[in-house]
């Protein structure tokens, strides 16, 4: 037998307010209780979001580093091979083919990233909505696991 889900935070709000309350004391102190426990929930799920962009940015600033290091040796190689420093042979070859490796790896990661960030900053920009989201694709975590209000 399935639990019954809780409702939405929405439906827990409404509720609140629309409950017969025994005087308007015990009413807006119930319904601030809701309204608190609701927004708690949000809170941990922005916070959550936040944390999970800054992890982002972090990685993206390793990725750019590294692009650029790689960056950097092709263009030194190149331009070492252009005067004649260095000859073109299976080691240069290698280097040149490495770091271009990394390049390319880089800017995958960065679009990667870049989709995943403004995934994340739509959700930051409504927190309220994402939860409810949330809540309504998956049913079971208000069927007791994990939001408990």
């Amino acid at each position: 037998m399935s639990a019954t889900p809780m409702p939405l935070p929405d439906d827990l709000r409404r509720a609140a307010r629309a409950a017969a309350w025994p005087n308007r004391d015990s009413e807006r102190a119930g319904v601030a209780a809701i309204d608190e426990a609701v927004m708690a929930k949000v809170a941990v799920h922005e916070a959550y979001l936040a944390e999970t962009a800054d992890k982002f940015a972090d990685q993206t600033r390793d990725t750019l580093k590294d692009s650029d290091a790689a960056l950097s040796a092709v263009t030194d190689l190149t331009a070492s091979v252009r005067r004649g420093d260095t000859a073109v042979d299976a080691a240069s070859a290698a280097a040149y083919k490495l770091n271009r490796a990394r390049i390319a790896k880089s800017l995958d990661d960065l679009a990667y990233a870049e989709s995943h960030i403004a995934w994340l900053v739509e959700r930051c920009a409504d927190p309220y909505a994402s939860v409810t989201r949330i809540l309504e694709k998956f049913a079971s975590l208000r069927a007791g696991r994990g939001y408990d209000l």
